[in-house]
């Protein structure tokens, strides 16, 4: 199930009753979640239901496949920033 209301990473989704309702794990797949306030309260509720939460660790508008750093700089890609 997703982790904010709509995949919109600004308000915490009803976690405790999709969990209820079935829920194994918790995910805005494909998006990150924007705001650090969804994902404590996603990461509080769900250690107290011992489930999941998979972070998809990409954030809007990143510019590149990878970090900066040395193998960036050597395979002449744009830094993901």
């Amino acid at each position: 199930a997703c982790v904010s209301l709509g995949q919109e990473g600004q308000i915490t989704a009803p976690l405790e009753k999709l969990a209820t309702a079935g829920a194994v794990a918790f995910t805005d797949d494909g998006k990150g979640v924007l705001t650090s306030k969804v994902m404590q309260e996603a990461y509080q509720i769900l250690q107290n239901l011992n489930l999941p939460l998979l972070q998809h660790a990409e954030m809007p508008g990143a510019q590149g496949p990878l970090a900066p750093g040395p193998i960036q700089k050597k395979l002449g890609l744009k830094p993901y920033e």
